[in-house]
Parts: structure tokens; sequence; C-alpha cells
């Protein structure tokens, strides 16, 4: 899971229109209790939902769940482009991430408003993403038998 979060992130950090880009803790829980956001907006908070794994071989699993993108801004105008160019440039970051063999595409499969902050407009974007994730994996050994050569390929 930590692939699939360093490549949301890395893919979020530093785009044009973003100031800010972090996993979510307590941010939105600290703002609805009152409490002065702790960051710039716009504000871009990653979120993993509906984290399953299943198991591939030695170990191995394939981990799969909903990224969460929450889209945090200062309240805006329904008429504001920078709402539609903001999702745009959210999109096209993750589109443009290319797939490893340890983490999948992100799979854009639903958006909605997010939690009522006073004074902040959310917004919640989900995408669809799997890993691999050998963590638990035994390394592995060979042993020379006679003169028998192994070649391996990575």
């Amino acid at each position: 899971m930590l692939n699939a979060f360093t490549t949301a992130y890395n893919a979020l950090q530093g785009k044009p229109g973003i100031e800010y880009v972090a996993r979510l803790r307590q941010q939105l829980h600290d703002l609805e209790s009152g409490q002065q956001p702790d960051f710039a907006c716009p504000a871009v908070f990653i979120e993993f939902t509906d984290v399953t794994y299943g198991t591939q071989h030695y170990n191995t699993q394939v981990g799969s769940a909903t990224l969460r993108i929450y889209v945090v801004q200062t309240e805006i105008a329904e008429t504001d482009e920078t709402f539609f160019t903001l999702r745009d440039t959210i999109h096209k970051a993750l589109q443009a991430t290319q797939a490893t063999p340890d983490v999948g595409r992100f799979n854009r499969v639903a958006e909605n408003a997010g939690p009522d902050v006073q004074g902040l407009s959310v917004w919640t974007m989900d995408y669809a993403v799997s890993w691999n994730d050998d963590s638990a994996a035994a390394p592995l050994i060979l042993h020379a038998v006679g003169n028998l050569t192994v070649t391996t390929t990575v």
C-alpha cells in the first residue's frame, strides 16, 4: 500500500493549483470541530478505503482499495472555474502515472461532495487501485548443484 500512496502523492505534489498534499489523518475532523486549518488551500488529502487482499503465491498478496482524494478549497461560487480546473489537474496527474509491477493504474470510479466543513468546500474523488505486496515473501535462495549454472533475468 505504501507504493500506491507514494505514487499518488508524487503525482500530485507540486502540481499547479495544489498548495498542500498529505495523507488524511484528523485534519477534516479537526476542522469540523471548529479548529482553524493548519494547511494551505487548495489542499489534497489521500485516504485508502475498502482495502482487501488476496493471496497470489509464496506469501505474496494483491491488495486493492479505493483511493479517496479529498479536495479542500476555500468556499467557492458554484460558477467558479477553479473548482473544475483543480479536479482536472488531479485526474490528469493520476492518469499520467505509469502502471508498474508494484502498483496498477488509478481508475476513477466516483466523485461526490465531501463532508461539510464551515468555510471550506470539500469534494471527494474515488479511484480503484491495486498493488502487489511481497513484504512477507521469503527471499529466493538458489543452491548450487554440481556444475549446474543458473541464469536469471529480471
